[in-house]
């Protein structure tokens, strides 16, 4: 009897211990993510409000339109691939705080200090894009 209450009790700690401590990372992770990729009272923030994208034109200095993005970019940008044009380097930014939907997502693009490109990679094409 007492080597049977042994052997289950390590069983228990050998299976519980790690499983415990996986749920502990998961719910960490998501409460991080949740924190970083929406929050838009709390930085760092990756959300750039559409009122900003609108006032955003091709052509502008890479620093005027820095002043108008937030404090940085989308930690998961989305899996859609347009073509980006040469020699330009992208960045994306939400366009909603919303969490765990999908949302539309602007895409920025600067070559030789200028705002070179501007694209609206909306939720439904986004939808669409994953499905395909």
């Amino acid at each position: 009897m007492r080597a049977t209450a042994g052997l289950r009790r390590r069983f228990v700690v050998a299976v519980g211990l790690p499983l415990g401590l996986f749920a502990c990372l998961a719910v960490a992770m998501l409460g991080y993510y949740a924190y970083g990729a929406a929050s838009s009272v709390l930085p760092p923030s990756s959300v750039l409000p559409p009122s900003a994208y609108a006032q955003l034109e091709i052509g502008a200095p890479a620093d005027a339109v820095g002043r108008l993005l937030p404090s940085r970019e989308m930690s998961d940008p989305p899996s859609e691939h347009r073509p980006e044009p040469s020699g330009a380097t992208c960045s994306y930014y939400r366009a909603s705080a919303d969490l765990f939907v999908t949302v539309d997502v602007y895409r920025l693009c600067f070559a030789h200090d200028r705002l070179v490109d501007k694209t609206e990679l909306t939720a439904e094409s986004r939808l669409q894009a994953d499905r395909g």
